[in-house]
């Protein structure tokens, strides 16, 4: 997304972090250094790493994909899978080795009924909710936030500087962004029920941003390491 666009993030919400999931086919761990690619000798398996159809995400599985193969691993990328009912089976069937993903988000696909909610606790109820043959490695510093945005004009206007002033306006409010947001906790029902703010949701996916430029929305959820 271009720096250029003017729009003002009144919270962030959901801080997940990053981390890395695999899958152990066979009883290995694929970034085990005792595979064969220590000291820059590549083994012979091959290394798929995949990625959600999101730019950011895409980035970060990149990085993992370019560090392997300057220890020698040999890598193929199987990038854009989708969201996480299409990429899951894939990685509990070992087609897919490695994959980064999100504490928050991953822990409400395995446990919908979670109650954890600081980094350490939602990493740590992760674990537990993992099912067989799949395992998260160390989390990451690093974080992902789904945010809420008005345009710059929109704020003004309204002289909003928080999420909970959205309540109060006497004007129709329309949410965009990705599909599965609609039934995310922090979602629609969740800007309900914790801020008051009654919202109607458009799946915006990819054009979330210009949609919210062209006014077509007047909020927009935005990831925080988007580009």
């Amino acid at each position: 997304m271009r720096s250029t666009r003017r729009t003002a993030a009144l919270v962030a919400a959901a801080a997940t972090a990053v981390l890395t999931l695999t899958a152990c086919g066979g009883g290995s761990d694929p970034l085990d250094a005792d595979t064969g690619a220590s000291d820059g000798n590549a083994s012979s398996d091959t290394i798929v790493i995949g990625s959600q159809a999101y730019d950011s995400n895409e980035i970060i599985a990149e990085i993992y994909a370019q560090a392997l193969e300057a220890q020698g691993f040999t890598v193929e990328r199987n990038f854009s899978i989708g969201q996480r009912d299409a990429y899951m089976p894939a990685l509990e069937d070992g087609e897919i080795q490695l994959f980064p993903e999100y504490t928050g988000n991953l822990l409400q696909f395995f446990d919908p009924e979670t109650t954890a909610t600081s980094p350490d606790d939602v990493y740590a109820a992760l674990q537990e909710a993992l099912p067989d043959g799949l395992t998260v490695l160390d989390q990451s510093s690093a974080t992902d936030q789904d945010s809420y945005n008005v345009t710059e004009a929109f704020a003004t206007e309204h002289d909003l500087t928080s999420l909970a002033d959205l309540a109060g306006l006497d004007v129709p409010l329309t949410l965009g962004g990705p599909a599965e947001l609609e039934q995310r906790p922090y979602g629609p029902q969740g800007l309900k029920d914790v801020y008051g703010v009654d919202v109607s949701f458009v799946a915006t996916g990819d054009t979330t941003v210009q949609d919210l430029v062209a006014g077509t929305v007047n909020i927009a959820n935005v990831f925080s390491a988007d580009p």
